[in-house]
C-alpha cells in the first residue's frame, strides 16, 4: 500500500472515530487526539477563534509553550494568519518562514488549517515536526479534509451550547412571569382577601423556592402588622409585630425593601425561622402609602439580592390592588359604579404587570405604554416626555394620537399642565382645558388632560400626559390613571435596574480582564532580555492588555537628561518627533512633572505634539524608579474619549511595572558589559 493510501486510511479511520462520538466530555482534546493518531505526530495543537479578535488553545498533544503563546491575535503567527484568511499553510522550513512564531524552538516544519463551521472560520488546527519537510500536498489537503468534518462537529457542539443555555435562562424568566401571572390571576379571580393573601404565599414559596414566604397587612390604628397569610412556618395566624420592630417593622416605616444576609448580625431581625438565616421583606404601598408587607426566609447566606427584590416589588403591586380591592368592598359596598371601576383597575394591573415587565428595552417599553393607555383605557391621545438633566426640561420622547408631532420638542418645566405635574411631582387633573389658563394646546380639539409622573425608583425621569377629545376626565379616571403610573413606574424600576446592572457586569469583566493581563504582564517581564527586546515585548504587551494600537516608550537620553528620546513605537508616524525636551508636549510634561496625564481630546490641549495622524486621545504615564524617572510610557487613540480614568489607573501601574524591568535590564547590561571588560 502506497504512503498516500496509508494516510487515506488512517484519515478515514480518525473520521469514523469523530463521528462515532461527536459529543464527548471535551470534544476539542478529542479532535486532537485523532488527528495526532492519524498522522503520527507528536506536537499537535487546536486554536478556538474568540469575539476579541484572538485565537485561544483549547486543546494540544506535546504541545508546550509559554503563556504567551497560548492566545495569538488574529493575523500574527501562522495560526493568527490561517484564521485571519480561512486558508490553510504549509511550511517545510519555519525557520525560513517569516509569519512564524518560535513558540517550539525544535519545532522545524509545519502544517496549519482552518475548522469552519457555516462558512466561518471558528478554529485552526496546528501540526508541527522536528523533522524539516515533514509534511507535502498530500497531507495538507488530508488534514483540511478532516478539519472540514471535524469543524462541522464543534461548530454544531457549540451552537447546542449556547442554545442550551439559552434555553435555562428563558426557562427561568419563564418561570418568574409564570409566577406573576398566575399571582394576577388569582387576585382577578376575587375570592376573598385572606383567601387571595394565602394563595400568594404559595404561589410565591413554590415557584421561586422561597419556602417560608408570610404576608403582613398593616393596621395604622395599632401601628402594628398582622400576618394575614404564612406558607412554611408553624401557626403563625394572628400574629402580630409593631412596627418598631424587625425587617417587616422597618420596611413599613420607611417604605423601602430590607435584605438581610445574614440575620445573626442585623440588630433588627425578629425570629420567625428556627434555623434561619436571610431575610427579604419588601413593603406593600398603596397610594403612596403602606398597607402591609411582604416577607421570605431562607436558612441559606445571602440568599436574596437585587433579582429578588425586583421580582416580590411586582408581586407586591398586586398585593396592593387586592388590598384595595377588598378596601372599597368593605367600606364602599354601595358605590358599585367605584367598584367596577376597582375591577377595572385590577384588571388593568394585571395586563400591564405582564407585558411591561418582559420588556427589556426603552423605547419598546415606552411604546407599548402608550398602546396600553389606548387600547386598554381608551385614551385618545398620549405622550410621554422625559426630563433632560442638562435644563430641566421635558423633551417629548412617543406620542399616540396626535396629528402631527415631533420628537425631541421641548417643554420648559414651568409651563403646561405637564410641568405642573413635574413640578408638584404628583398627578393633575385638568377636567376642561378651555378654562385652564396654563394649558397649551398641542394640537386643536382636545376637551380635557391628565398628567401623571413617572418614576424609576425615587427619581421623576418623565410624565405620561394623555387628552380627551371626546369625553371629561374625573377624578376616577386621574386614580386609574395613577395606578397605571404605579404599574408603569415599577417596569421603569425594574428596567433601569437590568440596564444598570448589566452595565456592572460587563465593567467588572472588563476590569478582571484587564487586571489578569497585568498579572501576565507582570510574570512576562520577569525574564531577563536585551533593553531593546524588553522594549518591544513591553510595546506588545500594552496594546493587548489596553486593547490599542498606538503606544510608544520615550526614556531619558544619558548624554542629554534633560531631552526625552522615542526608543520604540507602535502604530506612531515614522516623521513623529525622535526627541522632545523634558516639558514640551504631554509625554515632556509627564517627565518633568512625574503626574500620569490623560487627554481626552488633545486638539483641545495646546501642549500636545503629533505622535499619530489623526490623534484625538492620549494618556501617558511616567517610568519611575526609587523616585527617579527614567522617561514616559505614551498612548494614544483616534477616538475622542477613548481613554477614562480607571484606564489610567491601570496604565499607570502597568508604566511602573515596565519601570522597573527596564531599570533591571539597564542594570543587568551594565554588569555584563564590567565583566566582560
Amino acid at each position: 500500500m502506497s504512503d498516500l493510501a496509508t494516510k487515506i486510511r488512517r484519515l478515514e479511520e480518525a473520521g469514523r472515530k469523530l463521528a462515532a462520538d461527536p459529543e464527548p466530555a471535551d470534544l476539542c482534546q478529542r479532535v486532537v487526539d485523532v488527528v495526532a493518531e492519524a498522522f503520527r505526530m507528536d506536537i499537535c495543537a487546536l486554536f478556538l477563534v474568540e469575539d476579541r479578535g484572538r485565537t485561544v488553545l483549547a486543546a494540544h498533544y506535546h504541545y508546550q509553550v509559554d503563556d504567551a503563546f497560548r492566545e495569538i491575535p488574529v493575523g500574527k503567527g501562522l495560526v493568527g494568519w490561517v484564521a485571519e484568511h480561512g486558508e490553510p499553510a504549509l511550511v517545510p522550513d519555519v525557520r525560513a518562514e517569516p509569519r512564524y512564531l518560535n513558540a517550539i524552538d525544535t519545532a522545524r516544519s509545519e502544517v496549519t488549517v482552518p475548522l469552519r463551521h457555516e462558512g466561518k472560520v471558528i478554529g485552526v488546527i496546528d501540526l508541527e515536526s522536528r523533522e524539516p519537510a515533514a509534511f507535502d500536498r498530500d497531507d495538507l489537503l488530508l488534514l483540511s479534509v478532516f478539519a472540514g468534518q471535524a469543524g462541522a462537529i464543534l461548530g454544531a457542539a457549540r451552537a447546542r451550547a449556547a442554545l442550551e443555555e439559552e434555553i435555562s435562562r428563558l426557562t427561568a424568566k419563564a418561570a418568574r412571569f409564570e409566577l406573576i401571572h398566575r399571582v394576577g390571576q388569582t387576585l382577578v379571580d376575587g375570592p376573598d382577601l385572606k383567601t387571595a393573601m394565602q394563595r400568594v404565599a404559595e404561589l410565591v414559596a413554590t415557584s421561586l423556592g422561597y419556602n417560608h414566604t408570610s404576608v403582613l397587612l398593616f393596621d395604622p390604628a395599632l401601628e402594628e402588622l398582622e400576618i394575614i397569610s404564612a406558607y412554611g412556618y408553624c401557626d403563625t395566624k394572628g400574629l402580630r409585630i409593631p412596627v418598631s420592630q424587625g425587617a417587616t417593622g422597618y420596611a413599613a416605616r420607611h417604605g423601602e425593601p430590607v435584605i438581610i444576609s445574614d440575620v445573626t448580625s442585623d440588630p433588627r431581625y425578629v425570629k420567625g425561622l428556627r434555623n434561619g438565616r436571610s431575610e427579604l421583606a419588601v413593603p406593600v404601598t398603596r397610594g403612596g402609602a403602606v398597607c402591609g408587607v411582604i416577607d421570605v426566609e431562607s436558612p441559606d447566606l445571602a440568599a436574596f439580592g437585587e433579582k429578588d427584590v425586583a421580582l416580590l416589588q411586582v408581586v407586591a403591586s398586586y398585593t396592593a390592588a387586592a388590598v384595595a380591592a377588598a378596601c372599597c368592598e368593605e367600606s364602599l359596598a354601595q358605590e358599585r359604579a367605584a367598584h367596577a371601576r376597582t375591577e377595572l383597575k385590577v384588571q388593568l394591573l394585571g395586563r400591564v404587570g405582564e407585558a411591561l415587565n418582559a420588556i427589556v428595552e426603552p423605547d419598546a417599553l415606552f411604546a407599548e405604554i402608550l398602546r396600553l393607555a389606548a387600547e386598554v383605557l381608551h385614551y385618545d391621545r398620549s405622550a410621554i416626555l422625559l426630563v433632560e438633566p442638562e435644563t430641566g426640561h421635558l423633551v417629548l420622547s412617543h406620542s399616540r394620537g396626535y396629528p402631527e408631532t415631533e420628537r425631541g420638542s421641548r417643554v420648559p418645566a414651568n409651563e403646561g399642565v405637564t410641568g405642573r405635574a413635574y413640578r408638584l411631582g404628583q398627578p393633575v387633573l385638568v377636567s376642561s382645558v378651555e378654562k385652564d389658563e396654563g394649558y397649551i394646546e398641542v394640537a386643536p380639539g382636545a376637551k380635557s388632560e391628565m398628567a401623571i409622573p413617572l418614576r424609576a425608583g425615587n427619581e421623576c425621569i418623565g410624565i405620561l400626559d394623555v387628552e380627551s377629545v371626546e369625553s371629561v376626565f374625573t377624578r376616577a379616571d386621574l386614580g386609574l390613571l395613577a395606578a397605571f403610573g404605579e404599574q408603569v413606574s415599577t417596569a421603569l424600576t425594574s428596567s433601569r435596574l437590568r440596564a444598570d446592572a448589566a452595565r456592572q457586569v460587563r465593567t467588572l469583566d472588563e476590569r478582571a480582564r484587564r487586571l489578569d493581563l497585568l498579572n501576565r504582564v507582570a510574570r512576562s517581564l520577569t525574564r531577563r532580555l536585551a533593553i531593546d527586546d524588553l522594549i518591544e515585548v513591553i510595546l506588545r504587551l500594552c496594546t493587548e492588555a489596553f486593547d490599542i494600537d498606538h503606544c510608544a516608550i520615550l526614556l531619558k537620553d544619558d548624554t542629554a537628561p534633560d531631552t526625552l528620546v522615542l526608543r520604540a513605537a507602535i502604530g506612531y508616524d515614522r516623521d513623529a518627533p525622535r526627541r522632545l525636551p523634558l516639558g514640551k508636549g504631554i509625554t515632556g510634561h509627564v517627565a518633568s512633572s512625574g503626574v500620569p496625564a490623560l487627554v481626552p481630546d488633545v486638539t483641545q490641549d495646546p501642549r500636545y505634539v503629533t505622535g499619530m495622524s489623526g490623534g484625538r486621545a492620549e494618556m501617558a504615564a511616567p517610568l519611575r524608579v526609587f523616585g527617579d524617572i527614567i522617561g514616559v510610557l505614551d498612548a494614544e487613540s483616534a477616538d475622542v474619549g477613548a481613554f477614562g480614568e480607571e484606564d489610567l489607573d491601570l496604565f499607570a501601574s502597568f508604566a511602573a511595572q515596565a519601570a522597573v524591568a527596564i531599570h533591571n535590564a539597564n542594570m543587568a547590561a551594565r554588569s555584563d558589559g564590567a565583566g566582560g571588560r
